[in-house]
């Protein structure tokens, strides 16, 4: 069985200027098949694997930080609660488990799955302390925090990839395709298939 911690993929795209490139590296999945699969860059089982059960983290454990015209966007390298990786055959479903506990009814209408596969990745967000606890999300919206002690908010992006795609390239589009809404001029820059999902005032608010 391979070792989890020797699955990575690079972040290139989206990152601050001048930025190294970001590991991701899979810290732990409690299914061997989808393990062998990431291993192997082989498609994913056929089932729905729910966001949970893949965890992840930065390489090394060092925080990422995006670039933001409100200031730094920072999301916890290590340790965060949400950082994981889920693949549904109906996107709808993965709002059940984007913040465990707590139903979430789905904020967009997702196109069938088909012969597709939706890639989720989710992960934690917390606040520079110069923000004050707030972050501009565009269109108008701000994160706050500290009122219900949630010390991080949840981000998700979600790809709509083909079935056949291999396990580790999806996690790597998955990884690319993170952005704060904040960076886009246009939705042109989101590649096809593409939905940036974030957590405003215990609401999601969704950039497509």
């Amino acid at each position: 069985m391979p070792e989890s911690s020797a699955i990575q993929v690079a972040k290139t795209r989206n990152l601050a200027p001048g930025a190294a490139p970001v590991a991701v590296e899979v810290t732990g999945a409690r299914d061997s098949d989808v393990l062998a699969s990431l291993a192997a860059n082989a498609p994913f089982p056929d089932r729905d694997i729910r966001l949970g059960r893949v965890s992840l983290q930065r390489g090394g454990g060092r925080d990422i930080t995006f670039p933001s015209p409100a200031g730094a966007v920072t999301f916890r390298g290590a340790g965060s609660a949400f950082a994981g990786l889920g693949v549904y055959r109906n996107a709808s479903a993965a709002f059940e488990d984007l913040r465990p506990g707590e139903k979430i009814a789905p904020v967009i209408a997702f196109p069938p799955g088909g012969d597709h596969r939706y890639v989720v990745l989710r992960w934690g967000y917390e606040l520079e302390g110069h923000l004050k606890g707030s972050l501009g999300l565009g269109a108008g919206a701000a994160v706050n925090f500290g009122a219900d002690g949630r010390k991080e908010g949840v981000f998700a992006v979600i790809r709509r990839l083909p079935a056949a795609t291999g396990a580790r390239d999806a996690l790597a589009a998955a990884v690319n395709s993170w952005v704060i809404p904040t960076q886009l001029t246009s939705h042109a820059q989101l590649d096809p298939g593409t939905w940036i999902l974030a957590e405003v005032d215990g609401s999601f608010t969704a950039t497509v």
